[in-house]
């Protein structure tokens, strides 16, 4: 493309295309047969990223190639690398240098890299690269094809501004200053979001410790005393194990005889390993089995996706479970009604926990809230219902808490697909506040989280603040408002004229050079005696 009209420059400051001050060299087709596991690195696209080079997944070519490859695919440490194809993802340019200390390689075909003149401040011109006046200029002359390219003679006719040498120079020791200083900000910035992370998991442990509610405590003093809620707790766990039984006979249609059935009752006991800690009055250990609902689809009942429907009951996946507390119904596929109703196990309910127990997802949790249709689980999660000692939300907290979560990792068996058995959850062993308590628990963790929400959110705000401010630097600088012009330097279009100039000189060597060599290759073929036949 030629030259688009800019607005006024500012006295001594020149447009001219990008060729003026810079080599653009593409590299190679290199064959993917010729790789090999060790050699030459290959630079690729993948390679090139937006202020890195990506080391990972190196391409390597046989070390001859460096001598039998032409020397300007050479590609050498702290050169300047930019991707032909997809040339910005995520609004960045992918540019970078080839690292420092790495050993020679060899320039792949849609990357290029830019040799700019040795009369022009290269950090200079990266800097330039960097602003997003001249990324949108990349992006407006990409080709429309299934992948976007930018062809490198396109590239070397892009509109390029060049100041005089000491300007640039002030403009960069300028840049590298302010730049520094935003480096350093969001570098704090990006520390934050884990000081967050660690004090939600903070308020977590504090609040299943009884540490959050200590005070509460003390004017809420426990009416019952550790046998008396032992006591009931084991009778709780009779009973339910006594109504499940008997729905059992009743699904069968079954009537048993008398009661000696129930002789069968296994009583579950609360065996803690390791030293016993002092717990808070009213609160006891107890084991999770018998206190809560939990089961999952039976492996025989497990759905194929054709077998999803248009509409019908939801049908619930882990994918429901990346937001947050509460499960994103929106995510959910659908199954027909014959479905649903062969797993009456796990026909959900609102205030029904589900826990992912496969896969990379294990230990995600969420709640279901505001459920008004029929919904079922696949296979990978677990429905955890809280009984009459938990609230739904305290068993979340309770869940989601570093020390379950660290249970989760222990109990994850299986390299390839880690897996958690429901004996697992209810093998857990947590300490059970009163249903009061749990009530103050919830108020007070629902009170940080949202302390929590707002430092995010605030923390969001102030990292695009800082994302602009290096591009709004940027700007400035390369409209004359950074730095102070000297009237006493030397105007750009002369820096041009010298270096046009020297590259004039540069090639009429280069082209007498070549002749030379040429004239030289004929006179020895003209020289060179003939061979005799033999007699």
């Amino acid at each position: 493309m030629g030259l688009e009209e800019v607005t006024e420059l500012p006295k001594g400051w020149i447009q001219d295309e990008l060729r003026s001050i810079c080599n653009v060299i593409s590299g190679n087709a290199f064959k993917s047969k010729d790789f090999v596991e060790s050699g030459t690195p290959l630079v690729k696209i993948s390679n090139v990223q937006s202020g890195f080079y990506l080391i990972k997944n190196q391409e390597y070519l046989p070390s001859s190639y460096i001598e039998d490859t032409n020397n300007s695919f050479l590609v050498k440490p702290e050169d300047l690398l930019m991707a032909l194809t997809r040339p910005i993802t995520n609004g960045k340019l992918k540019i970078c240098h080839y690292p420092k200390g790495n050993e020679i390689g060899l320039l792949n075909q849609r990357v290029c890299k830019l040799n700019f003149n040795a009369e022009i401040d290269k950090k200079y011109c990266e800097y330039h690269l960097l602003t997003n006046s001249f990324m949108k200029l990349v992006e407006v002359n990409l080709s429309e094809t299934l992948q976007p390219n930018l062809s490198p003679k396109t590239l070397s006719t892009l509109p390029f501004v060049v100041v005089p040498l000491p300007e640039q120079k002030r403009i960069v020791e300028k840049l590298d200053s302010l730049l520094a200083q935003v480096d350093t900000i969001q570098q704090r910035l990006n520390n934050l979001p884990n000081i967050i992370k660690r004090f939600r998991q903070s308020v977590l442990a504090a609040a299943v410790s009884g540490k959050l509610t200590e005070k509460w405590r003390g004017d809420n003093e426990c009416e019952k005393s550790i046998v008396e809620i032992k006591k009931d707790i084991k009778n709780y766990r009779y009973d339910i194990w006594v109504e499940e039984q008997e729905a059992k006979f009743l699904a069968k249609g079954k009537v048993p005889k008398n009661d000696k059935w129930k002789d069968k009752y296994k009583e579950i006991l609360t065996e803690l390993s390791g030293e016993e800690k002092q717990l808070p009055k009213g609160w006891v250990y107890e084991t999770l089995e018998g206190l809560i609902y939990i089961s999952a689809r039976i492996g025989w009942k497990g759905l194929k996706a054709d077998e999803y429907t248009e509409e019908g009951p939801l049908f619930l996946s882990v994918h429901g479970l990346n937001h947050g507390q509460y499960v994103d119904l929106s995510r959910a596929y659908h199954i027909s009604k014959e479905r649903y109703e062969e797993s009456p196990e796990i026909q959900l309910r609102n205030e029904d926990i589900l826990v992912c127990k496969d896969g990379a997802g294990i230990g995600k949790i969420a709640i279901i809230k505001d459920l008004t249709e029929l919904a079922s689980i696949n296979s990978s999660l677990l429905l955890i219902r809280s009984g009459k000692y938990f609230l739904t939300d305290y068993l979340y907290y309770f869940l989601a808490g570093p020390e379950v979560q660290r249970i989760v990792q222990e109990r994850m068996t299986g390299s390839a697909v880690p897996h958690l058995f429901q004996r697992d959850v209810k093998e857990f062993i947590l300490e059970v506040p009163p249903i009061e308590e749990q009530t103050e628990i919830v108020r007070l963790v629902e009170q940080y989280s949202a302390l929590a929400d707002t430092l995010e959110k605030n923390l969001s705000n102030a990292k695009q603040r800082v994302d602009n401010l290096t591009q709004s630097i940027l700007a400035k600088a390369f409209k004359g408002e950074l730095v102070p012009q000297d009237p006493n330097d030397e105007p750009a279009n002369k820096l041009l004229q010298r270096i046009k100039a020297a590259r004039a000189e540069a090639e009429k060597l280069e082209k007498a050079a070549k002749k030379v060599a040429k004239a030289s290759k004929a006179n020895k073929a003209k020289t060179k005696p003939k061979t005799k036949g033999v007699a």
